[in-house]
C-alpha cells in the first residue's frame, strides 16, 4: 500500500478521508417505527440563560427546562446543590411533559426568596442530561 519512498501521513490521511467519506452516508432511517423504537438517552433541547435576572414586580418567575429522549426522560432540580421536592412548596410547579418550573407570586411570597444557583436533571434509563447551572437573581 505505500509505495517505496512514500509519505506515511499522506498515505494515512487518504485512508482516513476515505473511512471519513464512508460514515459520513451512514443516516439513521425516518421511519416513525424505527424512530419510535430506539433508545436513546436524554438530551437537552431548550434552558434558561445561565445569569437569569428577574424582575421583582413579576408574578410569575419561569425557569426552562426541556429534553427529548427515549424512554421519555422525567425531570428534576437543584437549588444551590439542594435538590427540589415539586409540590412541598405551593408556589413551585413543573410544567407536564417537561422540566421547566413555575415560581408564582400571586399570593404572596417575594422573589428574592429564590434567588441561587439551580440545574435541571433529564433521566431516563439510558442516562442523565444537566442543564447549564442557571444563576437566579432579582434586579
Amino acid at each position: 500500500m505505500l509505495a517505496k519512498g512514500g509519505n506515511p501521513a499522506l498515505t494515512l490521511m487518504s485512508l482516513l478521508l476515505l473511512l471519513w467519506k464512508e460514515a459520513a452516508g451512514i443516516e439513521v432511517p425516518q421511519d416513525s417505527k424505527i424512530q419510535q423504537d430506539l433508545k436513546q438517552p436524554p438530551t437537552i433541547i431548550k434552558q434558561s440563560v445561565k445569569d437569569y435576572i428577574v424582575d421583582p414586580r413579576d408574578n410569575t418567575i419561569i425557569i426552562e427546562c426541556e429534553a427529548k429522549g427515549n424512554p421519555v426522560p422525567t425531570f428534576s432540580w437543584r437549588r444551590n446543590g439542594r435538590f427540589i421536592t415539586i409540590g412541598k412548596d405551593p408556589r413551585v410547579t413543573m410544567r407536564k411533559r417537561s422540566g421547566t418550573l413555575e415560581i408564582g407570586f400571586r399570593n404572596g411570597g417575594r422573589p428574592e426568596d429564590y434567588e441561587g444557583e439551580y440545574q435541571c436533571f433529564a433521566t431516563n434509563d439510558f442516562g442523565v442530561a444537566l442543564s447549564n447551572k442557571i444563576l437566579l437573581r432579582v434586579s
